[in-house]
C-alpha cells in the first residue's frame, strides 16, 4: 500500500502530493485505510472486462437496465 511505503517510484509521481497528505493523515490516525474486496468495487465495471456474474450486480448498483429488444 502506497500510504504504508515510504518509497515513492518514478511511476507514481504524477499523485505524489495526494499520497503524502494521505500518509499524513494515516500517520496522525486521522485516517483509517482498509482493504476494500474487489466484489465491492464498483469503479472496476469501468475499468475492468467482468464476467457476467461480477458485472450484473454492478450494473444493479449503478441503476442501468438491460437493452429491452423493441416490440
Amino acid at each position: 500500500m502506497l500510504t504504508a511505503n515510504p518509497v515513492m517510484h518514478s511511476k507514481t509521481k504524477h499523485f505524489a502530493l495526494d499520497v503524502h497528505y494521505v500518509r499524513d493523515l494515516v500517520h496522525k490516525q486521522q485516517l483509517c485505510i482498509c482493504h476494500i474486496p474487489a466484489r465491492y468495487q464498483v469503479a472496476d465495471v469501468f475499468t475492468k472486462a467482468l464476467s457476467g456474474s461480477s458485472f450484473l450486480p454492478f450494473r444493479d448498483k449503478l441503476r442501468v437496465s438491460a437493452l429491452q429488444p423493441p416490440p
